[in-house]
C-alpha cells in the first residue's frame, strides 16, 4: 500500500521513485518532534530527491506511475480517480523517438476520452496537447483541474503560480 494505492507487484519498476517519496517524508516528523521537544534545534525542510540519471524508456509508465501516485493527473467531471491510461501529449511521430514523463501524463478511461474529445484548441490551451516543435517540459500543464505545473523530463512535476501563461502562448 502507497499512499492509499495498492500497488500490488505488477509495478515493482516504480519502487525506486516511491522510496525516494518516502525517504522525505521521515523529515516532517523529524520537524515535529523538533518542536516539541525543547532544546532540539529546528531542522531545515529536506530538499526533493530527483533521479541522477534520465529515465530509461521502458520506465517512462514507472515515472508517470509514481507522478500521479497511482490516480488520474485530469480530474474532469465524471472522473473514476483511477491511472487506467497513459495519455501522450505530443502527437507527431519524430517525438515518439525520444519520449520522456514529460510527454505523458496519467488518466482514467473516463478522462481520456474526454481530453482525446476535446476541441484541439482547448487540449492544447489546458496543455493537454502539446503543439509540434514545442518541448513538452516548457508548456503548463493543468494537472489535477485545479492547478498548473510543468511535468518535468525526470518524471516529477513544478507548480506553477495560479494565472500560469497556458500551453497555447
Amino acid at each position: 500500500m502507497w499512499a492509499g494505492v495498492w500497488i500490488d507487484g505488477r509495478h515493482s519498476a516504480a519502487v525506486p521513485y516511491l522510496q525516494a517519496i518516502a525517504a522525505n517524508d521521515a523529515a516532517p516528523i523529524d520537524r515535529a518532534l523538533a518542536a516539541i521537544t525543547p532544546g532540539r534545534p529546528r531542522l531545515a525542510p529536506a530538499p526533493l530527491r530527483r533521479p541522477s540519471a534520465p529515465v530509461p524508456p521502458r520506465m517512462l509508465a514507472a515515472a508517470v506511475l509514481a507522478r500521479s501516485c497511482g490516480n488520474c493527473e485530469v480530474l474532469a467531471q465524471g472522473c473514476r480517480y483511477t491511472f487506467d491510461r497513459v495519455v501522450c501529449r505530443c502527437g507527431s511521430e519524430a517525438a515518439r523517438e525520444n519520449r520522456c514523463p514529460a510527454d505523458l501524463f496519467a488518466a482514467c478511461a473516463v478522462c481520456a476520452e474526454m481530453v482525446e474529445g476535446l476541441d484541439p484548441q482547448l487540449a492544447t490551451r489546458l496543455g493537454y496537447v502539446v503543439d509540434t516543435g514545442r518541448d513538452p517540459a516548457s508548456v503548463p500543464f493543468h494537472w489535477r483541474g485545479s492547478r498548473w505545473v510543468l511535468l518535468e523530463r525526470d518524471g516529477w512535476l513544478t507548480e506553477m503560480r495560479q494565472d500560469a501563461p497556458s500551453g497555447a502562448t
